[in-house]
């Protein structure tokens, strides 16, 4: 995690004040609203630093040369993913229409931003690495597909099973339930994280892996799912259907299953949806293996 200093708080301040309030702000990094109030009250003194890359074209503006270099590598990453005409930023030629429609921002904010850009020199060397004179780094590789990543809030077994979908929408409770994110590339909408929790879908899905969520789709036979049962608890479970019998199976042996019929019971969920992506860690697989004896 990154320090949040002074000026990094200040400069946060001000693009809240940019962007609306800090609820905006909010959702521009992809964080809580509380997240962002603690960032703004000094009651949070580090950031991820992937969630500084969610907020860094909108901090630019307002951050001296000095603090920038110290965000460097992060600068870096902003211009190259935006694809600015970096060969061309001293003649104050950004390339507007990709960066306006990658960031979202208004044209005054963007405005704001190419006028920055101009003004700190940013340019790309002849070697295609990017520089700010009078620094040198080594540039972070661009994404030639065009795909960008996405902050999405997480919520852990006992956050989901607080989520109502009849009294609130999902964005207000993520904004007001999660307080970290993770990154996904190639993200649909209205999805969220969940932080598996247990070791009934080890050892393909150990304890600690991130699911993203498809809040809203159909799951199909044989997908892993999330599901909030009656009860109250949230599991994620391997889908099967079969003449409206719906099974949720563990890969583990030793996991708990269910079964219901969803005619005859079609209040047994009261949300289930597709985990379509998950984030693991190798070394927690090799360890869940060795713990089940595999």
């Amino acid at each position: 995690m990154i320090p949040i200093s002074d000026e990094l708080r200040t400069a946060m301040k001000k693009a809240a004040e940019d962007v609306g309030n800090p609820y905006q702000l909010s959702l521009k990094a992809g964080v809580s609203n509380a997240t962002v109030l603690k960032w703004l009250d000094g009651k949070t003194s580090k950031i991820y630093e992937k969630t500084l890359y969610q907020l860094l074209p909108w901090l630019l503006i307002h951050m001296s040369m000095e603090e920038l270099e110290n965000y460097q590598r992060t600068v870096e990453y902003i211009i190259t993913e935006c694809k600015l005409d970096l060969a061309r930023v001293d003649e104050s030629c950004c390339n507007v229409e990709s960066l306006q429609e990658r960031l979202d921002i208004s044209e005054k904010l963007l405005e704001k931003l190419k006028n920055f850009l101009t003004a700190k020199k940013w340019k790309s060397g002849a070697n295609g690495k990017i520089m700010a004179d009078p620094v040198v780094s080594e540039a972070v590789p661009i994404t030639e597909s065009g795909i960008m990543p996405k902050a999405i809030p997480v919520l852990s077994f006992a956050q989901a099973a607080g989520y109502e979908p009849a009294l609130e929408p999902l964005c207000d409770y993520l904004q007001e339930t999660s307080d970290r994110t993770a990154v996904f590339y190639d993200v649909p909408e209205n999805c969220f994280a969940l932080e598996v929790s247990g070791d009934s879908m080890a050892p393909d899905y150990p304890n600690g892996s991130i699911a993203l969520i498809a809040a809203g789709e159909f799951p199909q036979r044989g997908d892993i799912v999330a599901a909030k049962l009656s009860n109250g608890q949230v599991v994620i479970k391997e889908y099967h259907r079969s003449n409206n019998i719906i099974t949720l199976t563990s890969i583990n042996p030793d996991g708990k299953n269910f079964e219901w019929h969803c005619k005859e019971q079609p209040g047994y969920v009261q949300w289930m949806w597709p985990v379509i992506e998950i984030n693991l860690k190798p070394r927690d697989r090799r360890w869940a293996q060795r713990k089940m004896g595999i």
